[in-house]
């Protein structure tokens, strides 16, 4: 029973792994769009010493770099929770590890000869 579980982990880790990678893909040529979650429009006011204000506005390249950053790192989750989950299968399926302890050497005899 725990083969079977292990090769279910296994197979599930690896498909985590495979999505993560074609979706990372997908997102890098364009083919589909990183999770929208900043999208600023407004322009930042600052306040100088002198009391003038200044606009700043926003180009669109910040709002596309904000979630194509968030966009990696959530792939990057992805990919860590595939690789746990895979090696969490690979360890039911190999079995519990031996602890091979070597063997206590004996103290050495001074014997003068």
């Amino acid at each position: 029973m725990d083969k079977k579980i292990g090769y279910l982990l296994l197979v599930c880790g690896l498909g985590l792994l495979i999505a993560s990678a074609v979706m990372l893909w997908k997102v890098i040529y364009g083919t589909m769009e990183p999770p929208q979650a900043f999208e600023g429009d407004s322009a930042i006011t600052l306040t100088m010493p002198t009391g003038a204000t200044v606009n700043v506005p926003l180009p669109p390249h910040i709002n596309r770099f904000a979630n194509l950053s968030l966009a990696f790192l959530l792939m990057f989750f992805l990919v860590l929770i595939g690789g746990k989950i895979g090696g969490l299968g690979v360890n039911l399926i190999n079995g519990p590890a031996v602890n091979k302890e070597p063997a206590p050497k004996e103290p050495a005899r001074n014997n003068p000869a």
